[in-house]
């Protein structure tokens, strides 16, 4: 495989949204309705708002289809008022904290076209999604990425074998039924540069 990233705010500027779509309405996720649903009628529109950042992954040996795709954006995370700084720095690397609220990349939404039969597997779209944020986290740090998603038995064997952990967070409306895993940033650059061969000192 010849993998490519593309945001997709230069195939916009460069297609135009009535074509993009027509690209994105090819993506197919059975799996995961709801990451069928994003790429198809949300990411867009997500791109335009400046919601979330989405990048799609081609195969370019594969006729440049569409293999993958993944979204991310900053926010944050609020914490339980119970977690004291022992937690605190188990979890995040430090106890120092503003208050409860941690900031932190979203992984919004990861997903591999259906459509397209191809050798890409989930692990070398968090791959890549590390290496989006290992690059990210030069010019905009954050202390956590993380995810949200059902709860499925798979997912959470999946988000763990790479090095997730699952975090309770402080009960709000908008993240009722959602469970989170993260992983600390700082995590995600180690295993980058340890990838790339680059010594840490």
């Amino acid at each position: 495989m010849i993998l490519k990233e593309i945001d997709l705010r230069s195939i916009l500027s460069d297609y135009g949204p009535e074509r993009t779509q027509k690209v994105l309405s090819c993506f197919l996720c059975k799996k995961n309705s709801e990451v069928e649903d994003f790429i198809q009628h949300k990411a867009i529109d997500h791109e335009l708002r400046r919601l979330a950042k989405t990048i799609l992954v081609f195969d370019e040996e594969n006729g440049i289809r569409i293999v993958g795709f993944y979204s991310v954006s900053i926010k944050s995370i609020i914490l339980n008022d119970k977690l004291n700084s022992t937690k605190k720095k188990k979890l995040f690397g430090s106890s120092q904290t503003d208050g409860n609220v941690i900031p932190a990349i979203l992984i919004g939404q990861l997903g591999k076209n259906d459509a397209v039969k191809t050798d890409f597997k989930g692990s070398d779209l968090i791959d890549l999604v590390f290496n989006y944020i290992y690059e990210a986290d030069k010019y905009l740090p954050s202390m956590v990425s993380y995810v949200e998603h059902n709860g499925s038995d798979s997912l959470v064997k999946f988000y763990e074998k790479q090095g997730f952990i699952y975090f309770e967070r402080r009960f709000e409306e908008h993240t009722k039924g959602l469970y989170c895993h993260m992983i600390k940033t700082k995590d995600i650059v180690s295993m980058v540069e340890k990838s790339r061969g680059i010594e840490i000192i």
